[in-house]
Formats: structure tokens, sequence, C-alpha cells
């Protein structure tokens, strides 16, 4: 009886594990300084980008992104941050933003900014 649930339970586990193989991720991560003085500058930069990586995900160019702060404690050591941008292939981890479509994604995610902001 131990034998056969123990078969059972090793073909349920082989199961999951090969049905897993069809959701592989690509994970990109970015990891940035900064120095406490241009902390404010930079989380305006990546509000701004975070815009366009919304459009990405609606155009299906990427699963998901996010940004992360590691913030040590202690005088002048800046604080560290992390994006991480979720990819379903790795084609598309490696192409990156298509040229042709970042003038598309700039525009919908800040439609209240002239060609000339924009650039």
């Amino acid at each position: 009886m131990k034998t056969i649930f123990t078969l059972f339970i090793l073909l349920l586990s082989s199961t999951a594990v090969y049905s897993q193989d069809d959701q592989t991720l690509y994970l990109l991560f970015e990891m940035m300084e900064v120095k406490e003085v241009y902390r404010a500058d930079y989380l305006e930069v990546e509000q701004f980008w975070s815009a366009i990586h919304q459009q990405r995900v609606a155009d299906g160019n990427i699963i998901g992104w996010d940004l992360w702060a590691i913030t040590p404690s202690g005088s002048e050591q800046g604080a560290q941050y992390m994006t991480t941008t979720l990819f379903s292939s790795l084609e598309k981890m490696l192409a990156g933003i298509p040229d042709e479509k970042f003038n598309e994604y700039l525009k919908k995610a800040h439609p209240e900014k002239s060609n000339k902001e924009l650039e």
C-alpha cells in the first residue's frame, strides 16, 4: 500500500512540475544607486516611466513592472533601487521596448504633454 501511495504522489508531483514548465517567466533586474540629494528627482523619473510600463503591459510587451527601494539606515548611505520587469519570453526580454512602439507608449502614457515636452 505504501508503494502505491508513493508512486501516486510521485506521479502527481511530476505532473505538477511538467505543467509549470509552460509558465516560464523571465525577469530583468536593474539596480540603481541614488545619492540622497537626487532621491526626489529619481522617483519623479521612475513615476514618469511607470506610466510607460503600464502601456507596455496593456500592449502585451511585458507582463509587469515594479520598483523596489532599499533604504539602509545611517547617514551618507543614499538609497538603492531595483526595478523588476517580467517577460513572457526570452525574445521579448532581449528586445526591450521596440523602437517603433516607444513613441506610441510615450504618447499614451503622457497625453497631457506636448511633443516638445516629451522630447
